[in-house]
């Protein structure tokens, strides 16, 4: 018995047997002579061991970059969705991070200008103890805010700027005897004034501390 189908003169029984199939299912389709061939050819029965298998290796290889190429396409589609859904929460996340800036900005200016009214009253505060005067307070009074007292009247007139801050246009200070100080809304121009404004700075003297003038004089006298 011959295992590989060789007949006595070399003839591959199985070879011929796959082309006698390939050929019989060609005529039962009604194929031509052409069509005959193109089956071969399909089958690769019209190639050498050699010439197939080269074949059969690129169809693999083909088969190997699709695969690959699916897969590539696929992570590339699963990283711009990630990115997107990373931009959108960016976006989202952008209005509250603009409010928070915008809060501690605001908070920083206020410390700033409050330090700012601290170093003018301790300027005068000092300057006045060292002259040996009373104290001179000013009350800063800004409709719809609680007054408040100031050493100076630059750090009450402070006071009352920064509340008209996003509610005045434009305002300047005049003065209205006996030490009052009034906010006015001034003219965009020329700035003249236009309207009393929300705000007033009052003067307000206390007794200097110790013996006044006079008390002195008298005592000296009955020494």
């Amino acid at each position: 018995m011959d295992p590989d189908g060789l007949g006595g003169g070399g003839m591959n029984a199985r070879l011929v047997n796959t082309v006698a199939d390939v050929i019989n299912a060609a005529l039962t389709q009604n194929r031509t002579a052409a069509g005959i061939a193109m089956a071969l050819e399909s089958a690769q029965l019209l190639q050498s061991p050699e010439t197939a298998a080269e074949v059969q290796r690129l169809r693999d290889e083909n088969e190997l970059l699709r695969l690959n190429h699916t897969q590539i396409q696929a992570s590339l589609t699963r990283m711009s969705a990630e990115l997107g859904q990373a931009l959108r929460d960016a976006a989202e996340d952008l209005p509250l991070l603009r409010a928070n800036l915008q809060g501690w900005s605001e908070r920083s200016r206020k410390a700033e200008a409050e330090l700012r009214l601290a170093r003018i009253e301790l300027a005068e505060l000092e300057a006045r103890a060292a002259a040996g005067l009373g104290a001179v307070w000013w009350l800063a009074q800004y409709e719809g805010v609680e007054p408040e007292l100031f050493a100076t009247e630059a750090a009450a007139r402070e006071f009352c700027d920064q509340q008209a801050v996003g509610e005045l246009d434009g305002w300047d200070w005049f003065p209205d005897g006996d030490g009052v100080f009034r906010q006015w809304r001034t003219s965009d121009l020329d700035d003249r004034p236009v309207g009393e404004g929300p705000g007033s700075v009052t003067r307000l003297l206390a007794p200097a501390q110790g013996p006044r003038l006079d008390e002195v004089t008298e005592a000296g006298g009955n020494s």
